[in-house]
């Protein structure tokens, strides 16, 4: 049997949690179905039941498929009542296409990273639902997905992903908060920076 405690298995979508709904069923779904099916699918909490991290991993891989298609849709995902685990998955999936070279529209991705950045990142009365792992199933804050568009960044100012300079002021206006972002503090550079941490 598998222990009560071993978060991580091979699930019929992703390696952590299982999706609600897999990739293909996501797909055949209209951008106003898909936001509202986000919106409105709960979580029960039992073991090995669909979380948020796995229906967000599903929506992920949607993304890196078709980053075209659903950077046409990112102000859909611009809402206050979006849970971020599911913006911080978009973003991963935009930050995988670009990982295998595929050239961004950056105005429409930049306005979603935009967007997150001008959030608080504490979410007042966040709660997390019972039975969810915090930071493993479901984000808690704005963290995770402040990381993912610093690490998309990173990898979107490599010469050849073409991003244009014109684009510049924009990119800083995404950058700059981030630098400001409470987390890694001082304590945690010192325990866990050291060489291998540069400023990305």
């Amino acid at each position: 049997d598998t222990p009560a405690d071993f978060l991580a298995y091979m699930g019929p979508t992703t390696w952590g949690s299982a999706s609600p709904k897999p990739t293909e069923e996501l797909a055949k779904m209209s951008p106003e179905e898909l936001v509202a099916f986000l919106k409105d699918w709960k979580p029960k909490g039992e073991w090995r039941s669909p979380t948020p991290g796995g229906l967000g991993a599903a929506l992920g891989a949607l993304v890196e498929a078709n980053p075209d298609k659903y950077a046409q849709e990112v102000e859909r995902f611009m809402d206050a009542h979006m849970d971020p685990t599911y913006i911080r998955h978009v973003l991963g999936g935009f930050c995988r296409a670009v990982e295998k070279d595929k050239i961004l529209p950056y105005p429409l991705v930049f306005n979603l990273c935009q967007w997150v950045v001008r959030q608080p990142i504490t979410i007042q009365g966040r709660n997390v639902p019972k039975g969810l792992r915090k930071d493993f199933e479901i984000d808690v804050d704005w963290h995770p997905t402040r990381r993912e568009i610093t690490r998309l960044v990173e990898k979107v100012f490599d010469d050849k992903m073409l991003l244009p300079f014109e684009l510049r002021e924009v990119a800083w206006s995404i950058i700059e908060p981030l630098t400001r972002d409470p987390e890694p503090d001082l304590d945690y550079e010192q325990k866990y920076g050291g060489t291998n941490s540069d400023p990305f």
